[in-house]
């Protein structure tokens, strides 16, 4: 069986167990849900609850161009997780999201006028391409600042094509 198709199989599964557990008040766990923008307010740090931590993912020699939300982020994983309520106070780890580096870097971007190189979020990138050759999979800073900024719109606003 290929992998494909097992993981089709594991969500269907899933999917069909918690019907049957919740006899039908369970929501879909395929569906998208919407949710504007403007009402992201905090960003999930890391917890007893939650399964996957950047720290574990960075290596020691550059921990420092991290700041302490960056390497507490968590996170569910999505496989492990899909159609699973999760109880505890795992929601109440978070940080307010203007605090994000790339948050404040896009901030300066569109609302400052600043260039991409003059962000904190750019310049630690540098640093991290510096010391272990690459970020982000990008090994060089032009093409990490021409591929990984493209989709982004170096002069449009995000307010004016809908991400603030």
């Amino acid at each position: 069986m290929s992998s494909s198709l097992q993981r089709q199989y594991y969500l269907l599964q899933r999917k069909y167990y918690y019907r049957l557990r919740w006899k039908g008040s369970y929501p879909n766990p395929f569906n998208l849900i919407y949710i504007d923008p403007k009402n992201i307010k905090y960003r999930l740090l890391a917890s007893d609850r939650t399964d996957w931590r950047r720290k574990q993912t960075i290596p020691e020699e550059i921990e420092y161009l991290y700041d302490d939300s960056a390497l507490n982020k968590g996170a569910f994983r999505r496989r492990k997780n899909i159609g699973r309520i999760v109880g505890g106070d795992w929601d109440k780890y978070k940080i307010p999201w203007g605090e994000n580096n790339l948050y404040q870097s896009l901030r300066e971007v569109f609302v400052n006028g600043k260039d991409w190189e003059e962000t904190e979020f750019v310049k630690k990138r540098f640093e991290i391409i510096d010391i272990t050759g690459s970020t982000y999979g990008y090994e060089t800073k032009d093409e990490f600042l021409n591929e990984r900024f493209r989709y982004i719109g170096r002069g449009e606003s995000p307010y004016s094509v809908g991400f603030a």
